[in-house]
């Protein structure tokens, strides 16, 4: 006898509201990046504005399946044929029920770094702002690991720098530690 899970409700809501998001953020990326000069670009068609497009698409592609996740989980908690206005009081049940609180403790700290992150990005250089930011992000996420945070936070700073600068020749902010970029 296999007992099959079918999702809870916490969980459709959760996609509800992250695919909506998601969705809603991608499009606002959408319509910046349609934005972007492209007279740089090549005869080819790809610019300066490609790879955002191209993110924003996915992200959107993604928010849109979350958001769907969220619904095929509030039909399934019923049986039988549904009516669109069944399926309309379910979402509806989703987004009203409460899940377990999010530590605002925790939301507040990581929401000050990311602010702090983007503060920080062009007056101390990529490779700096983003060592500390991902050092703190996951020490505050795994405090008891802290070696490994700091070697992660490190190793994924440079690596990244290297990759954009010298194999790609992207300039990356080099702050004041004055690296050198590659082209």
């Amino acid at each position: 006898m296999s007992a099959e899970k079918t999702p809870t409700l916490s969980r459709g809501r959760s996609d509800l509201l992250c695919g909506l998001g998601v969705l809603v953020g991608g499009s606002l990326l959408l319509v910046s990046a349609l934005g972007i000069d492209t007279t740089l670009g090549t005869k080819a068609g790809i610019g300066p504005g490609t790879v955002p497009v191209a993110l924003a698409t996915l992200l959107m592609a993604g928010g849109a399946a979350l958001l769907f996740t969220g619904i095929r989980a509030a039909r399934a908690s019923h049986t039988g044929t549904q009516t669109f206005s069944q399926a309309a009081s379910d979402v509806e049940a989703l987004l009203k029920e409460a899940e377990p609180p999010v530590p605002l403790k925790k939301l507040l700290v990581m929401v000050l770094l990311f602010v702090g992150y983007a503060v920080a990005f062009i007056p101390l250089g990529y490779v700096l702002s983003t060592a500390v930011f991902l050092g703190i992000v996951v020490t505050v996420i795994d405090p008891a690991k802290w070696k490994r945070n700091v070697l992660f936070a490190l190793g994924f700073s440079a690596i990244v720098y290297l990759g954009f600068t010298q194999l790609l020749g992207v300039p990356l902010p080099v702050g004041v530690l004055g690296l050198p970029v590659g082209g």
